[in-house]
């Protein structure tokens, strides 16, 4: 006796394709569980015809159009599920972070790979802020997963992340944010000026020990310049270096469209310079052969056990 359930399987597969693009991941993940035909439809399928539409729908940047492309013209070798299924991944994670501790890692190596892989600024065309990077500021923007007590090994991760960001998601002006930003320039300047954090064996340089970026260090500078410069409001506007995720793309820098065909990096043409002098203050050697008026300021630093410490700094007359 035939079956007397309603099923979808007698339309084309392409035709029940074409309505799971218009799903999100997430309940195109929930259809493939409700029998063997939609498990197969989904996951058996010989090309991934589907899961591009999903992710290009999402919406992500076509990785066709980044400069390191890794598949072919044709889309066979590049893992659009994999891809996919690692993004939504990463904002379940986020949106619940506190109880998936564990996976932190996994989503914040995901997001910067996201942040890299974006496309860049196409030459001739009006500006398209890129899809991808406006979905990881959507995450970033609605949950916690840079705050969250975290496994010290995903520090850097974290730092790298908010180097990106150079304090981009926090100019919200009012007394909370305004006390939030005191703090952290405070605890970025002890960082960046503590002299033990530049020596030989790291090219007196933001670097670790094997010539990798030190993005903890790379992120109190730049948060030693920034809130300053947020500090100083509209002074200097329209010489200031860009800030945010837009920031990073590939030629998104100012004449970048107008560049030569040989010139493929965009480095030719008048560099400005960009100097942020040293708080001598802040127990440089140099300070030895400034005459600054004699003071003294509690400075917070952190120790090679990683304790916190404060004492005080004295700076005398020579």
């Amino acid at each position: 006796m035939a079956s007397l359930t309603p099923t979808v399987f007698p339309i084309p597969d392409e035709v029940t394709e074409h309505a799971l693009t218009l799903l999100h991941p997430v309940d195109v993940a929930n259809f493939s569980q409700t029998c063997h035909l939609a498990h197969g439809l989904v996951y058996g399928a010989s090309d991934q015809y589907l899961w591009r539409q999903l992710f290009l729908t999402h919406p992500f940047d076509d990785p066709c159009n980044a400069l390191h492309p890794r598949h072919t013209s044709t889309g066979v070798s590049y893992n659009w599920r994999d891809a996919l299924q690692r993004r939504v991944r990463t904002e379940l994670v986020a949106s619940n972070i506190e109880h998936r501790l564990d996976e932190q890692q996994f989503a914040l190596e995901s997001i910067i790979s996201v942040i890299v892989g974006a496309a860049p600024v196409r030459s001739g065309l009006e500006p398209k802020p890129s899809d991808s990077l406006k979905w990881v500021t959507r995450i970033l923007r609605n949950s916690r997963i840079l705050d969250a007590v975290a496994d010290p090994s995903n520090n850097q991760l974290i730092s790298r992340i908010r180097t990106y960001l150079a304090l981009s998601l926090d100019g919200a002006e009012d007394n909370k944010m305004t006390t939030h930003l005191d703090a952290l320039g405070t605890r970025s300047r002890c960082h960046a000026y503590y002299n033990r954090n530049y020596r030989h064996d790291n090219n007196y340089g933001p670097y670790l020990v094997g010539g990798q970026v030190d993005w903890v260090q790379t992120e109190a500078l730049v948060n030693v310049i920034q809130t300053k410069l947020m500090k100083m409001r509209d002074v200097w506007m329209d010489t200031r270096p860009p800030v945010g995720l837009e920031a990073t793309r590939a030629y998104s820098v100012t004449g970048a469209a107008n560049r030569t065909m040989a010139d493929w990096a965009c480095v030719e043409g008048t560099w400005r310079r960009i100097v942020c002098f040293m708080d001598y203050r802040y127990g440089h050697p140099a300070a030895r052969s400034i005459s600054l008026e004699a003071h003294a300021e509690f400075l917070v630093y952190s120790d090679f056990f990683g304790e916190w410490h404060i004492f005080i700094h004295h700076l005398a007359c020579h």
